[in-house]
C-alpha cells in the first residue's frame, strides 16, 4: 500500500490514513450502544479503547515519522514500537477487566473454575471448565 500511494513520514505505514477515517466512524457507530450501558462501564470501555486505539494508530503515526527520520533501526523506533504494544496491551487488559465487572454488576456473581482434566481425558488433551454456582 505504501508504494502504491507513495507515503512516507507520519504516513510511512499507509494503512494509518482508511483507519483514520474508519475509526472515528466506528466509535460514531458505537454511541448509542455506549450511552446505553451504565455510566460506569461505558467510561471504562471508552477509556479502553482510547488506550488501544492512541497505541496502535498514534504510536503508528509517530513510529512512521521516525522511520522515515532516522531508519528503522533507530532506538527511537523501538522505544515507539514498545509504547504502543504496551498501550495496546494495557487497552485491553482494561477492557477484558471493565467486561467482567459489567457482566457482574449486570447479572450479579460471576466465576470461572477450571479442574486438571483426569488422566484418561488428559491423554486426549481436553479441558474441563466448571462455571461456579453462586453461594
Amino acid at each position: 500500500m505504501r508504494g502504491a500511494l507513495d507515503t512516507g513520514g507520519i504516513f510511512y505505514w499507509a494503512w494509518v490514513i482508511p483507519a483514520l477515517i474508519l475509526v472515528p466512524l466506528f466509535a460514531a457507530a458505537y454511541i448509542p450502544f455506549l450511552l446505553a450501558l451504565p455510566r460506569r462501564s461505558a467510561a471504562l470501555f471508552i477509556t479502553a479503547g482510547g488506550l488501544f486505539v492512541s497505541g496502535a494508530l498514534g504510536f503508528e503515526l509517530l513510529s512512521g515519522l521516525a522511520i522515515s527520520a532516522a531508519g528503522e533501526t533507530a532506538p527511537l523506533v523501538t522505544v515507539l514500537a514498545i509504547c504502543e504494544e504496551t498501550l495496546e496491551m494495557l487497552g485491553l487488559a482494561l477492557f477484558t477487566g471493565a467486561l467482567a465487572d459489567h457482566a457482574g454488576r449486570v447479572y450479579g456473581r460471576i466465576g470461572l473454575a477450571v479442574s486438571a482434566a483426569p488422566a484418561a481425558e488428559a491423554r486426549h488433551e481436553r479441558i474441563i471448565v466448571n462455571p461456579v454456582s453462586p453461594s
